[in-house]
């Protein structure tokens, strides 16, 4: 991955990582219910589990729902059985999911949406799922182990809607946007982290990482906000550092040497579940420091 390709390239990981742990109308496609399970596991993380066609994922996060302003959580992807109102999937080295659907009688439905070819809402039936789930992450940072867990099966799987337009009105604070892009990738593995800062804003930092080994991918991401002065910059983008709050811990430190050479190196680190400390710096990583006007 490119230096210049950095920025994209983490966006589009966490657009892709928020479509499939979003609200359920984002998390598939097709005309099959997505079937969707919560259950809560154990050293306070919730389990969710989403099935669509052939495709299972289990996340683990601290929280049932995520905050827009700090958390982390991991999913765990495989191909499984899904139809007919039940999940089958097998994670190898963390455990399995068997499930059945029960609708339990309760209905909501989603936030109308505009611009939409078809429907422009979900509709969820609630109920309960029976079966088995067994779940043990990396060094048992959760466990869980269930025979009766609530869920919904919610349709339609995705709505086929236009993105809201964009006003296309910016004030000068907010154009003025520092933000440095800095990853790796090897193979199938990858690790990536983004940060950017304004006046209006503050500082934002969210990082990710990719592995995937056999029949499962775990993708992980972690991301807070902090204060403006968390991230400082000069104003030849020759230097910077950068102090994020938990979930990140450290210091990251970027220098532009005379020839050009970018330098990422410092203390900065990630605590994601199920991998507790990811250096964040070092010269395996391709690094980008960029302002806006």
């Amino acid at each position: 991955m490119s230096s210049r390709a950095a920025p994209r390239a983490v966006l589009a990981v966490v657009l892709a990582l928020g479509a499939l742990l979003a609200a359920p109308s984002l998390a598939a496609a097709g005309g099959e219910p997505l079937l969707e399970a919560r259950l809560e596991g154990s050293h306070g993380y919730w389990l969710t589990i989403r099935g669509h066609g052939q495709t299972v994922s289990l996340t683990t996060s601290h929280a049932a729902k995520l905050s827009q302003k700090r958390g982390s959580y991991a999913v765990y992807l495989v191909r499984g059985k899904v139809g007919a109102g039940s999940i089958r999937a097998s994670f190898p080295g963390f455990g399995s999911v068997a499930l059945r659907f029960h609708r339990g009688g309760r209905v909501t439905h989603g936030k109308p949406q505009r611009g939409c070819f078809g429907p422009d809402r979900t509709t969820a039936h609630h109920g309960y799922f029976t079966g088995a789930v067994s779940f043990r992450g990396e060094g048992g940072y959760t466990v869980a182990h269930a025979h009766r867990v609530k869920g919904a099966s919610v349709t339609p799987s995705a709505l086929n809607c236009a993105p809201p337009k964009s006003t296309g009105q910016r004030t000068s604070e907010q154009a003025k946007r520092t933000s440095i892009a800095a990853g790796w990738k090897l193979g199938l593995d990858s690790v990536r982290f983004l940060a950017a800062t304004d006046r209006t804003h503050g500082a934002r930092y969210i990082a990710a990482s990719e592995h995937s080994e056999g029949q499962i991918a775990i993708y992980r991401v972690a991301y807070t906000r902090a204060a403006q002065q968390s991230f400082t910059s000069d104003m030849a983008l020759s230097s910077a550092s950068l102090s994020p709050p938990a979930p990140f811990s450290g210091t990251g430190n970027f220098q532009r040497g005379p020839h050009g050479n970018k330098i990422w190196t410092g203390t900065l680190a990630v605590s994601f579940p199920g991998e507790p400390s990811v250096a964040l710096t070092g010269p395996e990583f391709r690094t980008q420091l960029n302002r806006t006007w």
